[in-house]
């Protein structure tokens, strides 16, 4: 199983790099671009979450991926944005910013 979900972090941490790397890269962010993201990361969470029986060491390891996702996607970024930033952009941001601190990241 840890395979399975390393394979698919593997993969977004791919897709995402376009994100991670570039501290202008929030300008390209909307939110749906935001939902994206943060589904592909949340889905090997939601999946080591629900594995019967309840493997700690597995959800823990998830959590540990899913933190270090998004985390890397917005270590570039300005904190906090500069003014006349879109309101579209603001709002992803929230969003990610929102998800992290729900999980404690």
């Amino acid at each position: 199983m840890k395979k399975l979900l390393g394979i698919v972090v593997l993969c977004l941490l791919l897709s995402g790099s376009v994100y991670a790397f570039d501290a202008e890269s929030y300008k390209k962010l909307n939110i749906t671009k935001a939902k994206l993201m943060i589904m592909q990361v949340e889905e090997p969470l939601k999946k080591a979450r629900k594995i019967k029986p309840k493997d700690a060491e597995t959800v823990d390891w998830a959590l540990k991926n899913y933190c270090s996702v998004l985390n890397g996607l917005t270590k570039n970024w300005p904190e906090p944005l500069p003014d006349g930033t879109d309101k579209e952009i603001l709002k992803a941001v929230k969003y990610i910013k929102d998800k992290m601190n729900k999980e404690n990241c």
